[in-house]
């Protein structure tokens, strides 16, 4: 596997995207789903600086243990200095936590959701994974899919 042409900031790099279509678990994509939200107006710098709490504060990003997360819980990740402390990306973590279990139980794991896109133009993938989530707009869409590996055009 040689690697070189493009770098990811989740640490990984990509020659041939379709390398990357092997199946991430439903924890990566909420990873990237996370991280893809909070790069959203945020410098990628400092995103990636606080990864490490990120990825402690939503429980390794552990779906079930965040649905649960309470008004408590969202308080307490309000109170850390080792994460980006914006109130409303914080509970709309929580709230795509819920999302993505009912994706896991209506379709078997987020990667056969996102497969179910497949035959659709980019526009359309965009539009239909925004819709059930919070905070993702056109750009954190096509962010989440280049993270998770998927193919974006280059200038859209």
């Amino acid at each position: 596997m040689s690697f070189g042409v493009r770098e990811i900031e989740v640490g990984f790099l990509i020659d041939d995207l379709s390398m990357v279509l092997m199946t991430l678990t439903d924890s990566e994509y909420f990873a990237h789903l996370t991280r893809a939200i909070f790069n959203t107006g945020f410098s990628r710098e400092v995103i990636s600086a606080k990864w490490d709490g990120f990825t402690d504060a939503f429980s390794n990003f552990d779906i079930s243990k965040v649905a649960k997360y309470n008004t408590g819980d969202i308080m307490g990740l309000l109170e850390r200095d080792d994460i980006v402390r914006n109130t409303k990306k914080i509970e709309a973590t929580v709230f795509n936590a819920g999302v993505l279990q009912d994706i896991i139980k209506e379709y078997g794991s987020i990667h056969d959701y996102i497969r179910s896109f497949d035959d659709m133009d980019f526009d359309t993938r965009v539009k239909n994974l925004k819709k059930p989530f919070k905070f993702v707009g056109p750009m954190t869409a096509k962010i989440f899919l280049w993270l998770s590996g998927e193919k974006v055009p280059e200038h859209h």
